[in-house]
């Protein structure tokens, strides 16, 4: 999406001010995010007397939303003249506003941990990895390695995930260059742990790790030698 994203703001607990957009850079589009995140819908008059610029501006700041999905309109009947366009946020927009799912994860992880033990969670980062195995097994289900690990890329792109292999003299060398749990793992090392179980299993090859990006590194890198072809 071609929008000026990737510049994070703090998330602001002061409910009586304007709430913190993530992702947009301009802070007069946040402002209108902001406004339409809290009014569910608005008019450019109204959008114009909160935020304070005028109504070409405001007009100007929606189209481009609204081309990047961000927002939608509706025709209203008015009591006089014709019907009025009023504004509101798409399911897309929820994106732009602070999640807390890793910190609401880890939480779950640590009671589990404390109230019914290291084992409980132990059994729990199996049935994962079993649930994952259970997904990703029916693409990778092929007698070549170098089929395996293509099908095993295509199915992790599908899921956000980037990754890329080589195999060359059998040596293959698998990365993945984001992490989807990457919060979480640096507190619970299971989830490394069992993802490489699970790639062993998968591409039926011994694994070792020379890279990861918890600890740091650009990528998470798995290497097997002797790793047939």
């Amino acid at each position: 999406m071609p929008i000026d994203y990737f510049i994070a703001n703090k998330l602001n607990h002061d409910h009586g001010g304007p709430l913190r957009v993530i992702g947009i850079s301009n802070s007069t589009r946040s402002q209108i995010v902001s406004e339409l995140r809290k009014s569910g819908t608005l008019s450019v008059n109204e959008l114009t007397e909160r935020v304070g610029i005028s109504s070409m501006g405001i007009r100007q700041h929606l189209a481009y939303l609204e081309k990047n999905g961000l927002t939608s309109q509706e025709q209203r009947r008015q009591p006089l003249g014709r019907p009025c366009a009023y504004y509101r946020l798409t399911e897309a927009a929820e994106a732009l506003f602070p999640k807390l799912y890793a910190h609401f994860a880890a939480g779950i992880l640590n009671d589990i941990s404390e109230h019914e033990g290291k084992d409980k969670l132990e059994l729990i980062f199996k049935w994962r990895c079993q649930r994952n195995w259970n997904k990703f097994s029916a693409f990778t289900n092929q007698p070549k390695l170098v089929d395996r690990a293509n099908a095993l890329v295509k199915a992790m792109d599908d899921i956000g995930i980037s990754c890329n292999f080589t195999l060359k003299n059998n040596v293959l060398t698998f990365v993945t260059f984001n992490c989807l749990v990457y919060k979480l793992a640096k507190v619970y090392p299971q989830f490394c742990r069992y993802d490489r179980e699970l790639m062993r299993s998968l591409l039926n090859v011994d694994f070792e790790l020379t890279q990861s990006l918890v600890d740091g590194d650009k990528c998470c890198e798995l290497t097997a030698v002797n790793a047939g072809n």
